[in-house]
């Protein structure tokens, strides 16, 4: 289950979020429970097609892209929805390599009593949680619609292609829909483009020179002119979020789905913020922008020079017996003001890093910890 996104940036200095499998898997399962209550006759593979298919897609709050299925797979269940559809459709989730593509036959199977008719289509969405960025990959179906006969099924064809020159390692996702006007329903897709690219299982922020090990923070980090504008777009993508609090069953922490705050300051030559462009906390994994219209904080232009855009993550992290880690990330650009008020950004980010852990800070051997979530 997913919160609001967005919270104002002092929110994470003070409380911390929860959430988790045992949290929702007695939701889901209740859920499932009343779906084969009301057909007796479903398999559990039918259950489970009925949920996925027909779960509301989410969106992230800030940005209006989607949240990566990574984060909310199918998305928030609709038990009603779930019990009413009129077709399940199987697989209800693809899941492939870029190296390792392969033709997929969607099977869409009608459990009404009417004929049914859905127009089919197929939407790229994340490259790498950033929406439309899956340059070289290539998905295309069969046919456009479908038809199926009342109790019958009725199949259609997925194709995917790859141009590894051209898209980019890491993850590409996709959203294909199912509908006939009354009932929506889809399935998730999700390429990976290099294995070695998932690093969330493998890595503890505790061990010696985990800096090095991780991936940054933020990626795709640009500014550029935005058109027909004289404002300056600085993005970014959240690539990893925060230290969170120590998983069930073990002392240390690890990483979650969301930073707990990301600002990015303007700041001129002698170093003071003229102007904090974004600033928001709980921002979950995901592509994001802040714009600078040349002015400082109170509204006023700014004097002609070259001025930096600061991008700051950081975490507020306290939780059991592990003290307060702080752990700053900065990303660093230039945009220079014209005599003219004009606004030319620079191509060139750098970044830095610095991890703070209390010398004080003791892991334990061993840790237990109980907790109850029912429906």
């Amino acid at each position: 289950m997913l919160g609001y996104v967005g919270y104002p940036a002092t929110f994470m200095r003070y409380y911390n979020m929860f959430g988790g499998t045992s949290c929702s898997a007695p939701f889901a399962g209740a859920v499932a429970t009343l779906v084969k209550q009301a057909h007796k006759d479903w398999t559990a593979e039918q259950v489970r097609a009925s949920l996925m298919n027909t779960a509301s897609v989410l969106y992230n709050k800030v940005t209006g892209e989607p949240i990566s299925v990574m984060i909310q797979g199918s998305g928030l269940i609709d038990g009603v929805a779930a019990v009413k559809t009129p077709a399940l459709i199987s697989p209800y989730e693809i899941d492939m390599t870029a190296t390792g593509l392969h033709p997929v036959v969607l099977t869409v199977k009608n459990v009404s009593d009417a004929t049914l008719t859905f127009t089919v289509t197929v939407q790229p969405t994340l490259g790498n949680f950033e929406y439309g960025q899956n340059d070289g990959l290539t998905l295309s179906l069969t046919s456009s619609r479908i038809i199926v006969s009342p109790r019958l099924s009725a199949t259609l064809g997925l194709t995917a292609k790859a141009d590894l020159s051209k898209l980019t390692k890491g993850s590409h996702e996709a959203l294909i829909w199912f509908s006939n006007g009354t009932a929506t329903l889809h399935v998730p897709m999700l390429i990976w483009n290099d294995l070695n690219t998932i690093w969330w299982e493998r890595s503890n922020p505790f061990d010696a020179g985990y800096n090095s090990k991780l991936p940054p923070k933020l990626i795709n980090v640009r500014a550029t002119k935005l058109p027909n504008s004289s404002d300056v777009a600085i993005d970014f993508t959240l690539n990893r979020g925060s230290i969170s609090g120590s998983s069930w069953g073990s002392p240390e922490p690890y990483w979650s789905n969301y930073a707990d705050e990301i600002r990015v300051d303007i700041v001129n030559q002698s170093g003071a913020t003229v102007a904090t462009v974004f600033d928001k906390g709980h921002l979950l994994i995901g592509h994001y922008r802040a714009v600078w219209n040349g002015k400082d904080s109170n509204g006023q232009p700014v004097p002609a020079g070259e001025y930096k855009y600061v991008i700051t993550v950081t975490d507020y992290f306290t939780n059991f017996d592990i003290p307060i880690i702080d752990t700053d990330t900065q990303y660093t650009g230039y945009i220079t003001v014209g005599n003219n008020a004009t606004l030319t950004p620079s191509l060139t980010v750098t970044a830095s890093s610095f991890a703070y852990i209390p010398a004080n800070y003791q892991s334990k051997n061993s840790y237990s910890a109980y907790h109850t979530c029912t429906a």
